[in-house]
């Protein structure tokens, strides 16, 4: 803890930690629409590139404030996963968030639907 409270790390933590809580529907949202099928999304691609244009700028935020702590500090960061309730590491959960959002591109790419 700092002199006057939060140290500069707890704060990028917390507003990590944010971000990440802020993220979770984002992608749980993408599934369900990946979910309703190729002519579903071929007439949502706006809501698809909204919620991706969202997440891509909270990853960003979360890229930020990571950028100067140390990478085995980062990746132990505690966060919460989609139910709200469980918790992981940060390395777990970029994992996982990463390998969602490229496995629903590909899908949609494969309809002929691009969003990155």
């Amino acid at each position: 803890m700092g002199l006057f409270g939060k140290s500069e790390e707890e704060i990028r933590i917390e507003i990590i930690q944010r971000e990440v809580r802020i993220i979770n529907p984002l992608i749980m949202s993408l599934l369900t629409i990946e979910e309703k099928g190729k002519y579903y999304c071929q007439g949502h691609t706006s809501e698809i590139r909204d919620i991706n244009n969202k997440l891509m700028m909270h990853m960003q935020v979360i890229q930020e404030y990571s950028n100067n702590m140390h990478p085995s500090s980062f990746v132990k960061i505690p966060v919460q996963w989609s139910d709200g309730v469980s918790t992981g590491s940060m390395f777990d959960w970029m994992t996982l968030v990463t390998t969602t959002i490229n496995n629903v591109a590909d899908q949609l790419e494969e309809w002929g639907i691009y969003i990155l």
